[in-house]
């Protein structure tokens, strides 16, 4: 039997190790169903195997706010953002997937591909992958969690190329610099929810996590430094961008003051030569072949009285 439009695919963990099988017409334990969510069929079909209309259209809805729910006495529905590394993509669109733990099966949702889950695919057609539905759910969380960490590795590093080269940044440079720190903006936006979803999990005491408490309480702690990271960098760019735009006020000013000492040695000797250009009669020197030269080394002197004047008023 062919698998439904929306089943992307779907995994027998009752078998060791697991084996991909094609029949997803009903919802069987112990078996991991992952799947397209913006497919129309999909819907029916989690109302078909017993979900509860309220949660099914919360599973398919366009909800991207981490979050975690409790269903029933061993379920649960859960939410999280994951950086988007597909090609051409950048990280901080995030992608969401939902995860609904239901009569003892996973079912996954999501509408773009990760890249973490396809890896937990190959690795489980290579049969050497999770083992078990709470191994793969935690394997999920930890590779999620383990792309946002290299992105952030990335960032720091750039950080430290930045506060290296702080007198000599490019315009290239500083653009990057405005644009990492909306992309950690929208990163934190979205991790802070996370980690809360995370720490509901840790509390929630699912049976199907029964034993794995030590790794869930990792997941948690992992997710607490990544915020924690975020608002660390968000922190450090801030006074990276401060300095910047100081050093470039002292610029402008320092050039403001230099063309203001200019036009005010020049004011009054341009007054003098306007005065002297006047072409009528009355003017002094006239006459004497010796005025041009005599008021040149008036204009002379007036500069130098002026340089005086401006160092011991110290403007200079």
């Amino acid at each position: 039997m062919r698998l439904q439009t929306f089943m992307i695919d779907t995994w027998d963990f009752s078998q060791h190790p697991p084996q991909r099988v094609n029949d997803a017409s009903a919802l069987k334990e112990n078996h991991w169903y992952h799947c397209q969510r913006n497919d129309a069929q999909l819907l029916p079909w989690l109302q078909s195997v017993g979900v509860e209309p309220e949660l099914a259209q919360a599973a398919v809805e366009e909800d991207t706010r981490p979050r975690f729910q409790k269903v029933g006495d061993d379920g649960f529905f859960m939410i999280l953002r994951g950086v988007n590394l597909n090609p051409g993509a950048e990280p901080d669109d995030m992608l969401t997937l939902g995860m609904l733990y239901h009569q003892g099966s996973l079912i996954t949702l999501r509408r773009r591909q990760f890249n973490a889950i396809l890896n937990l695919r190959e690795r489980l057609e290579a049969g050497r992958g999770a083992s078990s539905l709470a191994d793969l759910t935690m394997s999920i969380i930890e590779l999620m969690q383990d792309r946002i960490g290299k992105i952030l590795h990335e960032t720091e590093h750039f950080i430290e190329q930045v506060e290296d080269q702080m007198d000599n940044l490019s315009k290239a440079q500083q653009h990057e610099l405005t644009m990492m720190h909306r992309r950690l903006l929208k990163l934190s936006r979205f991790l802070k929810p996370q980690m809360g979803a995370l720490s509901s999990l840790e509390k929630s005491e699912r049976p199907i996590f029964s034993g794995m408490e030590q790794r869930i309480a990792n997941v948690r702690n992992e997710a607490q430094s990544i915020s924690e990271s975020i608002d660390s960098y968000l922190d450090h760019i801030w006074i990276l961008r401060e300095h910047m735009q100081q050093a470039q006020a002292e610029l402008m000013n320092r050039n403001t003051y230099w063309l203001s000492m200019v036009a005010g040695v020049f004011l009054p000797l341009g007054f003098l030569t306007g005065l002297f250009g006047i072409n009528i009669g009355g003017m002094p020197g006239t006459e004497d072949p010796t005025a041009f030269a005599l008021f040149c080394i008036g204009l002379i002197l007036l500069g130098v009285i002026e340089f005086l004047l401006f160092r011991r008023l110290k403007f200079l």
